[in-house]
């Protein structure tokens, strides 16, 4: 299925930053712009995987948020990866999982929290009604002063001591790891949801498609350039050049470091997407709600696609928050206290490659291209070498430098250019895991080939944002 790049509900469309035109590619977005139109060959095994809801014993309230955190302890893989998980919602709700069991936790405050985030199981906050700000320290939450009366709507950090919360109004705050600071948004618009790649690049989102950038030191807006103007609600992204947004009418748009673009999908303009996460480039979820039932989809590097099949039971309660912390352990919340978990096999739990360029059996490759690899969620950069990443012709290996980025992309860099008419062949190492130590390989490494071009070519790929290939093992 070969994705249409700009179409959208609304037609063919992207926005501008402060004016900037679409019809000016700059390196970056001619780098980024077969992420959407090099679609080649799209496989999936059939696998059995499915979304698995409930409604936590006891909770009645609407839960509006959730932030999750896996960590390594005592124990032998893979029984030593501890995941902690944290649910807010209406009445000051907070319920935490310890990684064994469910416990209520309290809040101390009967307003509504729409938002919670932490830097770590000790360090959590948590933001909603009135401006309230709830700080849990590992063994209580506290109450923290308020800036500001009007609702807080999400809240998001670099750090402990890097953090902004987001709200009605226009309303901004950072915190410095000692107080709350408001500044100044440059609008009086609500706004849903907050997301960085770093100190010096956050993004937030909110109502009549507002969108703003913060560059460490202001806050700037995006203006749309089309009339329709639907609400965003949730925002993420893997790095500072590819940040995905949703909102209301089935709307994604997708940010490439210069622009944002309007992404076609299969979603109906009747959804309302309320936030949206993913555990790599190619394996990133959106959840909403279509008339009063949850909706869940996923994309996978290509397009998007409805799991609706995968809910079981089917049809629970409109979704509102979604975490992760790697493709085994994803988290929903929605209304009524429903919480929604993604359920894999065992043989499924362990990291795939879902994307190569070159693709597997490509022919007339320029001589000077890189090689990138994309993983279903994100990997342990140091598992990922020299030794593990290769390349070879039908002689010898080829010298070049293995380096990893954001977005789960293993990205191998020749030393020099490669020989014309010449088929080499990448392996990637049954050694490469991902954080918690599952790695990709069974008995066997994993490789594609392709052959070069008979003639010199200055046409490359390069790393950063793509998506070509099949999702599986070799």
């Amino acid at each position: 299925m070969v994705l249409l790049w700009l179409q959208s509900p609304y037609g063919l469309a992207a926005l501008e930053k402060e004016g900037a035109s679409m019809n000016t590619f700059s390196g970056k977005w001619t780098r980024c712009f077969f992420f959407f139109v090099l679609i080649l060959f799209i496989t999936r095994a059939s696998f059995a995987e499915s979304w698995e809801s409930e409604i936590l014993t006891g909770v009645s309230a609407d839960l509006t948020s959730i932030w999750a955190t896996s960590s390594i302890t005592a124990g032998t893989w893979p029984n030593n990866v501890k995941t902690e998980i944290f649910c807010t919602g209406e009445t000051g709700t907070i319920i935490y999982h310890n990684g064994t069991a469910w416990q209520s936790q309290d809040s101390g405050t009967p307003n509504t929290l729409n938002g919670v985030w932490g830097s770590s199981g000790n360090d959590v906050i948590a933001v909603g009604l009135s401006g309230t700000i709830r700080h849990y320290n590992g063994a209580a939450w506290t109450s923290e002063s308020y800036p500001t009366a009007n609702t807080l709507n999400a809240v998001w950090g670099i750090s402990g001591n890097d953090v902004f919360a987001v709200g009605d109004y226009g309303t901004i705050l950072h915190y410095n790891g000692s107080s709350w600071q408001p500044q100044d948004s440059g609008t009086n618009s609500n706004l849903n949801a907050v997301w960085g790649s770093s100190a010096n690049d956050v993004f937030v989102v909110g109502e009549l498609f507002t969108i703003l950038h913060y560059d460490g030191y202001a806050w700037s807006a995006f203006e749309p350039t089309f009339t329709e103007r639907p609400s965003l609600n949730g925002i993420w992204g893997y790095a500072a050049d590819s940040v995905f947004a949703v909102g209301e009418s089935g709307t994604i748009i997708w940010y490439n470091g210069d622009v944002w673009a309007l992404m076609s999908s299969e979603i109906s303009s009747s959804i309302i997407l309320n936030a949206v996460w993913g555990a790599s480039a190619c394996n990133v979820y959106a959840v909403g709600r279509l008339s009063n039932n949850g909706a869940v989809y996923h994309f996978d590097g290509s397009t998007w696609s409805s799991q609706e099949n995968l809910l079981s039971p089917a049809n629970p309660a409109a979704l509102l928050g979604i975490h992760g912390t790697s493709l085994r352990d994803i988290f929903v919340v929605g209304n009524v206290g429903t919480f929604v978990s993604y359920n894999l096999p065992e043989e499924e739990k362990y990291p795939l490659v879902c994307a190569t360029s070159p693709v597997d059996g490509t022919t007339d490759v320029a001589i000077n291209a890189n090689l990138i690899a994309s993983f279903s969620t994100e990997m342990d950069p140091d598992t990922i070498t020299e030794a593990t990443f290769t390349l070879t012709d039908t002689k010898s290996p080829v010298p070049g430098t293995v380096s990893y980025e954001s977005g789960a992309f293993a990205v191998f860099t020749p030393d020099d250019n490669l020989e014309s008419e010449t088929t080499y062949t990448a392996t990637l190492g049954r050694d490469i895991e991902d954080r918690f130590g599952y790695g990709i390989g069974d008995a066997t490494d994993y490789t594609w080939s392709f052959t070069t071009t008979a003639e010199p070519s200055s046409i490359s790929a390069s790393g950063g944002c793509f998506i070509s290939a099949a999702l599986g093992r070799n």
